[in-house]
């Protein structure tokens, strides 16, 4: 996660905000994260984590998808779930 903080993904070194908005920042991201991690552990307890993400394979014992992946793909899932009725209709119809 430190990484990410850094040059990995949400660059914040060269933002150059102030420290008092920088660390409004961070606290902002790490509860957007902690809240993604905890809805992407809800679905797998869920049990429909196979709907969600691709078929998990594993890989010398380690899962490959985390609950964070998991919760960045239900957005998408709930988007073609929603997509796939109207177009099926459609197609029964003529």
């Amino acid at each position: 996660m430190f990484r990410d903080f850094k040059s990995g993904g949400y660059r914040l070194e060269g933002s150059q905000l102030a420290p008092q908005y920088l660390s409004k920042l961070i606290i902002v991201i790490a509860i957007a994260s902690t809240s993604a991690t905890l809805q992407g552990k809800k679905i797998k307890d869920m049990g429909i984590q196979k709907y969600v993400t691709r078929p998990e394979k594993r890989y010398k014992g380690q899962r490959r998808h985390s609950s964070f992946y998991v919760s960045q793909h239900l957005y998408h899932w709930l988007q073609l779930h929603q997509m796939f009725p109207k177009k099926y209709r459609r197609a029964n119809a003529n």
